[in-house]
């Protein structure tokens, strides 16, 4: 494959009702052959392992495994494992990215930066509202983000993020957590990056529906 510049990693369950927004709002990104998808069947039962067979010429190195159903952190923990890029991103397959995502990421990631993090759109069914950690992009230290990760100012899940790979040398998911497996780990993950930038802009769109945990 060359040089990844990033990984984009999809652990998924079931979620035939959503994938194809996911997966079509990558393709609507220029990611080329800098990016890799890796997309984790976690076990479906319903039609979400057809449906990511059927992207997989659609989309530019993408990497499929289709497992047993041992949770998502496992599913997490088998996509880094998979990821050759020298960034790691995180998409769940009920949310999807805007049309500037990668264009937007590219520039910070070439620069070298340890971790990036941007704002979001929270899409509820009868609404859409965007959640800003700040008014302009700025540099955080590690203490300010730490600080602010605990005081929930910044919030914990991965899909707002983009970290370097290096940050999660030796780091798993707890394979018994069921659920805040992001939270389990963020602050381990975080405390390692030096260089950290706060990106005032919505890029990624966090769907709420009642199958969502």
């Amino acid at each position: 494959m060359g040089d990844i510049l990033l990984s984009i990693i999809i652990p998924i369950y079931n979620q035939e009702r959503f994938l194809a927004k996911c997966l079509d709002s990558i393709l609507a990104n220029y990611i080329g052959g800098e990016c890799e998808v890796v997309l984790i069947d976690d076990g479906s039962t319903d039609s979400s392992g057809e449906i990511i067979d059927g992207y997989t010429l659609r989309i530019k190195n993408c990497t499929v495994r289709h497992t047993c159903n041992h949770g998502v952190a496992a599913a997490r923990n088998l996509g880094l494992d998979l990821a050759q890029g020298r960034y790691i991103a995180w998409i769940d397959p009920d949310d999807y990215i805007s049309t500037d995502w990668y264009i937007t990421l590219r520039p910070i990631l070439l620069s070298g930066i340890d971790l990036v993090y941007f704002d979001m759109w929270i899409v509820y069914p009868e609404k859409v509202i965007s959640r800003s950690y700040g008014v302009s992009s700025c540099v955080l230290t590690t203490n300010s983000f730490l600080w602010d990760l605990q005081a929930d100012t910044i919030q914990s899940h991965l899909c707002s993020k983009v970290f370097a790979r290096e940050l999660w040398d030796g780091i798993r998911f707890p394979v018994k957590t069921a659920y805040c497996e992001d939270y389990s780990v963020m602050h381990e993950v975080a405390v390692r990056a030096n260089k950290i930038q706060y990106l005032h802009a919505a890029l990624y769109y966090y769907v709420q529906h009642p199958f969502s945990i």
